[in-house]
């Protein structure tokens, strides 16, 4: 029995930091990429910088040119002896035009336009994702439009009052949205399912982690080894994810069906994978800290540490014979407390009247997660282990 035990702890600890890297990832989802305020956040800072403008601004001025054909315009108006320039002087202009636009993408003007346009796009993916299939049966790849149409309209009235706007001719040119269509090749129907696997995952891994590391720690026979394995496995995971951003950064650049948007898509990968990053390293932090516990625990540095004149102090003695007597008092009623927590998760189920199953099976860890903690505290002091053997 206690064989299977020690098997079973062990498999949790694995559980358990699994389920915790598996959340950084659908954390950073939920917060970073599926929440439109703290997307459009992101995204209010890209025009800065010149890169990305010009990224943006070469899509805005193919949306003016697109129609209009300017070498033909340039033709007429030139005289004979010099038509022959008209592809030149056609390509001139549509640098100008770039440079314009580039400007305008990184001038304060711009921000306001670009938030608005990147949080209606959002909301409009994000509502995509989470519908059900059936209403979206014809749809190919993911849709993020962003309308630049004011922009388009910017760049128009200053090519206008420019010295060039007789060659121009702005006023002939697309009246066409400017979209800056970001499709992804992958299919709708794979994202849809990873977006509403994310969103379960979500609101049920916390419960699953804290449940997964107290039953382990609760069915160990030497816990200072399940916290040092817990230490490890959370260490050694969040540091191959970290490693596994920049893998995963070429991939995702080289899926986009519009290669002129890599700038873009570069510099928002880079703010994107920040906070993951940060909370990967809080948690590689986090499992160095419980590797130096179980270390210190297993050298009985604590106990040490701590001075004579407070282990000898009445009120110390007193906590101490508080503890064992609270102790003595969970064990001789365990039967109660756990079949007290599982009537009263029972009767939640029951009459809560939840219309998903997230809810119930968070009650069912709460409980799993309760009775684990039970048992820590009846038996509060791990076996010894025998001497030669280490943590």
């Amino acid at each position: 029995m206690r064989k299977l035990q020690t098997i079973t702890s062990w498999v949790l600890v694995v559980l358990g930091c699994t389920m915790l890297s598996t959340f950084a990832i659908v954390r950073w989802t939920e917060q970073q990429v599926l929440d439109t305020n703290n997307w459009v956040a992101t995204m209010s800072e890209l025009p800065k910088n010149e890169a990305v403008a010009r990224s943006i601004g070469v899509k805005v001025v193919d949306g003016i040119f697109e129609k209009a054909d300017l070498t033909q315009s340039l033709q007429e108006v030139l005289p004979e002896k010099v038509a022959f320039l008209a592809p030149t002087i056609s390509g001139f202009l549509r640098t100008r035009a770039n440079d314009l636009a580039t400007k305008i993408i990184m001038s304060n003007k711009f921000d306001q336009l670009w938030s608005d346009a990147n949080r209606t796009a959002h909301e409009n993916l994000v509502k995509v994702l989470r519908a059900p299939a059936r209403e979206q049966k014809d749809m190919k790849a993911l849709p993020y439009k962003i309308s630049l149409a004011k922009a388009q309209t910017w760049l128009q009235n200053a090519a206008a009052n420019s010295e060039n706007a007789q060659l121009l001719k702005a006023e002939d040119t697309a009246k066409d949205v400017v979209a800056f269509n970001a499709s992804l090749r992958r299919g709708i129907d794979g994202v849809r399912v990873f977006v509403r696997a994310a969103d379960s995952l979500y609101m049920l891994l916390p419960y699953a982690i804290l449940t997964a590391f107290l039953g382990a720690l609760a069915l160990a026979a030497t816990r200072r080894r399940i916290l040092f394995g817990i230490g490890v496995g959370i260490t050694a995971l969040n540091a191959l994810a970290i490693a596994g951003v920049n893998i995963l950064r070429p991939a995702l650049l080289n899926s986009l069906q519009e290669q002129a948007y890599k700038p873009l898509f570069d510099v928002l990968w880079t703010q994107l994978s920040q906070p993951f990053l940060s909370y990967a390293r809080y948690l590689v932090v986090l499992g160095f800290v419980l590797i130096g516990l179980a270390l210190a625990l297993r050298h009985k540095l604590f106990t040490r540490a701590l001075p004579s004149a407070i282990a000898k102090a009445n009120w110390y003695k007193k906590l101490a014979a508080g503890m064992h007597k609270a102790q003595r008092l969970v064990t001789a009623n365990a039967h109660y407390l756990y079949g007290g927590g599982a009537a009263i998760a029972t009767l939640v189920i029951a009459f809560g009247g939840f219309d998903s199953w997230q809810p119930i099976v968070r009650i069912v860890l709460l409980y799993v997660a309760y009775a684990s903690v039970v048992r820590l505290i009846m038996q509060p002091s791990p076996r010894t282990p025998a001497a030669g053997k280490t943590a």
